[in-house]
């Protein structure tokens, strides 16, 4: 069977694809493509490059005289993967298109490339007519930020006669659906027709192959053209040049980047030498289109002594072509009424435009003493009235819709902010075995260097005072224009003058250096930068176990941990030493329990504890933890508060004295809070953490009593539903880290720039949270292989029978059945079908009557695996839905191998239950077998 080649121009490349979106099938796809080649041998896809491309259908959203029914409406609204051609190589590709060759090569043509054949035709009679002429394309900004500044390329664009206009309109308004249903080709414009639409994406592949031809043709030549190049020097070159050198070398991505203004001069110079005013052909000899145009302002700084007066110029700006903008003097100059601008017809221009100017005065009364003058271009102002009209007038104008622009050396940010930058004193060196990690804490000291910034720059003495002294609210400052604020400059230098150094508490250095809203102040200052040095920059980073000496395993540990286990026993040994609680977040079944046990045996190893150790976890935990601590740590005492005969009083502060660990539930922890809040111990220790997610309850605020320098949360889910759970646990580990609660809920709740303060929080507590998970990398090599195996079994006769005979009974009543009865009817129906699945006499119910293997496909193969495990005297672990299925194999089981299997369901006491566990981790008998339900 063939395989699918369709086509589509994307702007800048031609976009060949499948329609497939499984990534198996267009890899499949995209090796019978690349090996295509013609008659003589060449492969026109050998270049070609993988690319994704948004794929959407746009008759949904452009209205259209066409009605041409939609085609293949399942790519719309589609990501897909396919091949890019550069506009040279989809042009040769195009023009010597033969469908019954891809044919017998596997390929199939879609319909559309037969359009796009026509359209390389029509650009091919255009070059040889010689109908092409340099221009000018604007190169889209990279990301968001905002920027004053235009890019623009030179190109090579098609030349079109009022013949070839004819032509370009009717292709246009026969180009297939998909070829406008790329977003990327129509560049950001907005169509509101078909015909539009179909414009411009063809004009842009005309210009795409026109361009590429053209500098086919330059590197030809290229030796000759050498000499015509213009010499320049990057950032001090006119546009003009730029442009030009752009258009005699081979590369086509020559950057030009200039104001607004500059670029609109150069755009207009460039249009008298191409000779066509629209951005792609709108019909020979159409009336122009009427245009509006608004005011705009622009303030021009003295260019040598910061004192002398400002220029405001007056500048006009279509409002139909935002690229459009041109100085008032262009207008006076022109004698005619009524005047034509890049294709469009601004009436009455002069009168218009001295009507503006005076409501722009009635606003800024600054600007009336320019209007005096026959032909007024712009005003003087003195710097105080430059403040004036900054703050007063621009204001009001802004509102109005009028643009004041500033100068290109004007600072991007606006007005820059005075403040503090604060560094801390450096450390002489990282702790390491001759020195002892010294306790921090969160209410450590941090002493830090003082100076002053602005706008991320540090700023001398000197400066400061010069700024001062200026008393300006604009001045220039290392080859800027900025804003400035006066109050802020004197509050800075006075404080300068009084402190070079200070000290705060860690807990709020941590929180400066994590704000990211802009606002960080101290002492009422604005902070404009903190920079953290020696091991605190590490414990930010995450880099504090990397950079310190390895502590050695207990050698009272009794097995091995895993190297991620490793790192994880050095991050809780090191956090612990500094005096911070810290969460372990790492994912279920990566063995949390055995990192915390081997840091509790490092600190009881090392030096004396200081008291037990307190371990809360659920009920259900209590026996694990019980095996845990023997299994790998058997030389700790351990002491299990629990059960209607536990110790109250002074014979639980007696017996909680005597051993190392303690370790009792949640539910004891709220009811018994009053004896253990008596004890200091060394350690508190919480598995499953997300149980005092609610602050509010008892169990809760009785945890949060707990008196112990050293805290460990253990939790698989730090964040179940709500940030307010993260808060919970963190006042637990280092209380008042994150604020009260309320302060908290407040800063981090859902709303504007609500990413930015996610961040915040993550800066904020990942130093004390360590999360990995079994996805990762660096952990599942550390892990064992699991090889995972689906084994096939099909119904017996006896199966089969019995499942028919339901799936009948179920369709027979099912019609007479409505609301909750037709549903119950299919799920006792599918419970019926699972259990007959895994054994007939589940259905049956015949209780004296012995199982047979042979009745059910699914335990005949089951039989088969565990033979093979008794043989070599493993043992397996069995899982079941049904307990009367768990009961069928514990009665075969136990006649086939004469050992009872081991059954674990939720009707087992709690101590059997320990018991069975217990015995089969221990292999008292090889061949053993768990069953679960």
């Amino acid at each position: 069977m063939n395989q699918p080649l369709y086509g589509v121009w994307l702007g800048d490349v031609f976009f060949c694809f499948s329609g497939e979106t499984s990534e198996p099938r267009v890899d499949a796809w995209s090796r019978v493509v690349r090996t295509f080649h013609r008659p003589d041998g060449t492969r026109p896809f050998a270049n070609a490059s993988l690319r994704l491309a948004e794929l959407r259908y746009p008759s949904k959203v452009l209205g259209s005289k066409s009605t041409r029914r939609p085609e293949r409406k399942t790519l719309g609204g589609r990501t897909m993967e396919g091949l890019a051609l550069t506009p040279g190589d989809a042009f040769q590709m195009l023009l010597s298109l033969d469908t019954e060759y891809y044919q017998a090569q596997g390929l199939t043509i879609g319909e559309e490339m037969e359009y796009w054949v026509q359209a390389s035709r029509f650009a091919l009679e255009l070059l040889l007519q010689g109908k092409f002429a340099p221009g000018t394309a604007e190169v889209p900004s990279a990301g968001r930020r905002r920027t004053t500044m235009q890019n623009i390329k030179a190109v090579w664009k098609p030349q079109l006669s009022a013949e070839d206009t004819s032509r370009f309109l009717l292709l246009a308004a026969n180009i297939p659906p998909i070829g406008i249903g790329t977003p990327a080709a129509l560049a950001g414009s907005d169509p509101s027709t078909r015909e539009e639409a179909g414009a411009i994406v063809l004009y842009s592949f005309l210009c795409g192959i026109i361009d590429s031809q053209a500098r086919v043709a330059v590197q030809d030549s290229e030796d000759k053209l050498r000499t015509y190049l213009a010499n320049y020097r990057r950032g001090q070159s006119p546009l003009a040049e730029l442009w030009w050198n752009g258009l005699l070398t081979v590369s086509r991505d020559i950057p030009i980047q200039g104001t607004a203004e500059e670029v609109s001069e150069l755009e207009e110079a460039v249009e008298r030498v191409e000779g066509t005013a629209f951005p792609y052909p709108t019909g020979e000899g159409q009336t122009p289109e009427n245009g509006t145009f608004a005011l705009g302002l622009r303030l021009e700084p003295p260019l040598e002594d910061s004192r002398k007066d400002w220029k405001v110029s007056f500048w006009v700006r279509s409002q139909e072509d935002e690229g459009l903008l041109m100085p008032v003097r262009s207008i006076w100059g022109n004698p005619e009424p009524d005047q034509v601008i890049r294709g469009r017809m601004y009436t009455s221009i002069q009168l218009q435009l001295l009507m503006k100017l005076g409501e722009a005065a009635e606003l800024a009364p600054e600007l009336a003493e320019g209007l005096y003058g026959r032909a007024p271009d712009s005003v003087t102002l003195t710097l105080e009235r430059l403040s004036t009209f900054m703050k007063e007038s621009v204001p009001k104008l802004t509102a109005s819709g009028i643009t004041v622009q500033m100068p290109s050396r004007w600072s991007r940010e606006g007005r820059r902010r005075v403040g503090l930058s604060l560094k801390m004193m450096p450390e002489a060196r990282l702790p390491g075995e001759a020195h002892p990690l010294p306790v921090l804490g969160m209410e450590h000291l941090v002493s830090f260097q003082i100076s002053a910034a602005m706008g991320g720059q540090s700023l001398t003495r000197e400066e400061l005072k010069s700024l001062a002294e200026q008393n300006l609210p604009y001045v220039e400052f290392r080859g800027e224009w900025v804003e400035v604020d006066l109050k802020e400059i004197h509050q800075v230098l006075r404080f300068m003058k009084r402190h070079e150094k200070g000290e705060m508490e860690l807990a709020e250095w941590m929180h400066l250096s994590a704000d990211m809203d802009g606002e960080r102040l101290w002492k009422g200052l604005f902070i404009e930068e903190v920079e953290t040095t020696g091991l605190l920059s590490s414990l930010l980073d995450g880099d504090t176990v990397r950079k310190l000496p390895s502590r050695p395993i207990p050698s009272s540990l009794h097995g091995e941990l895993r190297p991620y286990q490793e790192r994880g026993y050095q991050w809780l040994s090191v956090m612990r030493d500094l005096g911070f609680g810290v969460c372990l977040a790492d994912d279920m079944g990566l063995g949390k329990t055995v990192q915390v046990i081997t840091c509790l045996l490092e600190r009881l190893q090392t030096e004396s504890a200081g008291g037990p150790v307190l371990i809360i976890c659920p009920t259900s935990l209590l026996g694990n933890w019980q095996r845990e601590i023997q299994r790998f740590a058997p030389g700790l005492t351990l002491h299990v508060h629990h059960g209607v005969r536990r110790l109250r009083g002074e014979d639980f502060l007696k017996e909680a004295a005597d051993h190392d660990v303690v370790l009792t539930t949640y539910h004891l922890a709220g009811r018994d809070g009053s004896d253990l809040s008596a004890i200091q111990w060394s350690s508190v220790v919480l598995d499953e953490a997300q149980y005092i997610k609610n602050y509010r309850t008892k169990q809760a605020q009785s945890v949060m009593k707990l008196s112990a320098p050293h805290r460990i949360a253990m939790t698989g889910t730090p964040v179940e539903n709500r940030l307010a759970e993260l808060w919970s646990i963190f006042h637990f580990l280092n209380p008042g880290y994150l604020g009260s609660f309320n302060n908290f809920r407040q800063r981090y709740a859902p709303g504007e720039g609500q990413q930015e303060k996610f961040r915040e929080l993550h800066k904020l507590v990942s130093p004390f949270m360590l999360r990995r998970l079994k996805s990762d990398p660096d952990i599942r090599k550390d892990l064992p292989e699991k090889l995972e195996l689906k084994s096939y079994c099909p119904l017996t006769e006896v199966q089969g029978a019995m499942y028919q005979a339901v799936v009948d009974d179920m369709m027979g009543q099912i019609e007479s059945r409505t609301g909750m009865a037709r549903k119950g009817l299919v799920l006792s129906s599918l419970t019926k079908l699972k259990q007959i699945c895994d054994h007939p006499q589940l259905l049956r119910r015949d209780e004296g009557r012995a199982v047979r293997a042979e009745s059910s496909g699914k335990m005949e193969r089951m039989l088969e695996i565990l033979d093979s495990i008794s043989d070599v005297g493993e043992s397996a672990l069995i899982f079941t839905q049904y307990v009367g299925m768990g009961e069928l194999l514990v009665s075969m089981l136990g006649r086939k191998y004469g050992k009872r299997p081991y059954f674990l369901h939720g009707g087992v006491p709690k101590r059997e239950r320990d018991e069975m566990v217990r015995a089969f981790q221990a292999r008292r008998r090889t061949g053993s077998f768990l069953f679960c339900r």
